[in-house]
């Protein structure tokens, strides 16, 4: 973001107006520390989305401890290998990732940050492992729309 700050002040300065009004502006260096006066006299930061985060259940451990046991307990039941036991995991990817930080005035309460409007738009990685410590190769699984 910031330097998009200093792209856009590079720009103007070339621009012919801004050229008669302030004259060297052509050649002046938009550096850091020009950003970060500049930031610091409009009242900017950087800032990152507010976001409401999920809580853990109060139980979790004991509900852990519950899994494994069972776990543990058909394995010796039934004498499964440790090949044959697995864990997986399906993680969202998204195609369009925005970046979580914007430029705001300080004592702004709520920051929102444009987008694409894509950002849901995604596909699912499905990650794998045995209980032998075997990684399977990742799984993609892509969305389809039927076209009629």
């Amino acid at each position: 973001m910031q330097s998009m700050i200093q792209m856009k002040a590079k720009a103007f300065a070339q621009q012919c107006q801004w050229q008669v009004i302030c004259s060297g502006v052509g050649s002046f260096a938009f550096n850091n520390k020009w950003l970060d006066g500049f930031m610091r006299r409009k009242n900017l930061s950087n800032r990152r989305c507010t976001t409401v985060a999920q809580y853990l259940p109060d139980d979790l451990v004991e509900k852990q401890q519950e899994f494994l046991s069972y776990i543990i307990y058909r394995r010796i039941q039934y004498d499964y290998p440790l090949a044959y036991i697995g864990n997986m995991n399906e993680i969202p990817v998204s195609f369009d990732l925005p970046s979580n930080t914007t430029i705001d005035e300080l004592d702004a309460r709520s920051v929102s940050i444009r987008t694409t409007g894509h950002e849901k738009a995604n596909f699912t990685v499905v990650l794998t492992c045995m209980a032998d410590g075997t990684k399977l190769l990742p799984l993609i699984i892509f969305k389809l729309k039927n076209v009629t």
